[in-house]
């Protein structure tokens, strides 16, 4: 059995799109990092470039998708406060699996309090930006929310997702500004 681990910040740069990165098993390909602060700064993985494919990978806090089209497949991502974050392009068609697309993750909240599981960062309502989590698990230590409004017309579609009692009922926190709130 070979395990890949990264220890360190991963970037896939925007001048670097059509990459794909593909480990046999999740729990043999993890990339790890502990940072804080800017959440431009500090994210462990990193997606800039379009037309990203991740399958299979373990990405612990936290996972900046940004710019250009990215899916990922039967990952496991795991962090405390808004450790999927980004302004990836959503799917005009949901079976056109473009980026922001997260099909079959686990997403692990190590929140310890109402932190989100998402920041995403649409900043228009003409954008045609956001995260679609399509068939995926939501577990946690203690609770969380879905979401958080990085930008005032921030997107987050969850679709036969499975979301255990980690789940605040409100799903939503409005990051201190009502008007975000639809």
């Amino acid at each position: 059995m070979l395990e890949l681990k990264i220890k360190g910040k991963t970037v896939v740069t925007v001048d670097k799109p059509f990459i794909t990165i593909s480990g046999t098993k999740a729990s043999e390909t993890i990339i790890t990092w502990n940072d804080s602060g800017d959440i431009l700064q500090s994210p462990t993985f990193s997606v800039q470039a379009s037309d990203f494919i991740g399958r299979f990978l373990t990405i612990q806090d936290t996972l900046f998708d940004d710019n250009g089209r990215h899916y990922y497949s039967n990952c496991y991502i795991e962090g405390a406060v808004d450790f999927n974050c980004g302004n990836a392009p959503m799917p005009i068609l949901f079976l056109r699996l473009f980026v922001g697309v997260l099909q079959k993750c686990h997403l692990r909240s190590l929140s310890e309090g109402t932190r989100a599981i998402t920041a995403q960062q649409r900043q228009s309502p003409s954008k045609n930006t956001g995260f679609i989590f399509l068939g995926c698990n939501i577990t946690g230590v203690e609770s969380t929310v879905l979401g958080r409004p990085w930008g005032a017309y921030s997107k987050v579609v969850f679709v036969q997702t499975y979301m255990s009692n980690v789940v605040l009922p409100q799903g939503w926190e409005n990051w201190g500004d009502p008007a975000k709130q639809r």
